[in-house]
């Protein structure tokens, strides 16, 4: 824990076997090791030394400074020509085929919607260990081949 901060303001998502032994977070980080999706180009498949075709992610001195999420709060959003383009989960009211959110009801009970201005994310779809590391401008994922392979 004392190699791990994260700023009060950040968004962390974590799916999967992910350890994270040391990161500096301000802003919003996805390390989505599931295994869902379409097949990255992270990794050479094959057996993992956690076991036959899974996923591991170390997590080593990686810095993430973006933007992050944001709560835009409903009553703003009257002075706006619509809600903003990266709000998540709305659907489009526009017929002109140009980006146009609604307000849902439960966006009124809340009293909020959750803007994502910026995210950094990293998917792993093939088996394999592999550490995550360094700068968001510089970021890299290695993969880790067992000695046993």
């Amino acid at each position: 824990p004392e190699r791990v901060k994260i700023s009060a303001r950040s968004v962390l998502i974590i799916k999967g076997n992910v350890t994270i032994h040391s990161l500096d977070l301000d802003g919003a980080l996805i390390v989505d090791a599931s295994g869902a999706g379409s097949t990255s180009k992270l990794g050479s498949g094959g057996k993992s030394c956690r076991g036959t075709n899974a996923i591991h992610v170390d997590v080593v001195d990686l810095v993430v400074r973006n933007s992050g999420w944001r709560a835009v709060v409903v009553s703003d959003l009257t002075k706006l020509d619509g809600l903003p383009k990266n709000v998540v989960n709305r659907p489009s009211i526009a017929s002109n085929g140009e980006d146009a959110f609604a307000l849902l009801d439960v966006d009124r009970i809340r009293g909020y919607v959750l803007s994502r201005d910026e995210t950094m994310v990293h998917p792993f779809h093939e088996p394999g260990n592999f550490t995550l590391a360094g700068t968001e401008s510089e970021c890299y994922a290695v993969f880790n081949r067992p000695s046993s392979l």
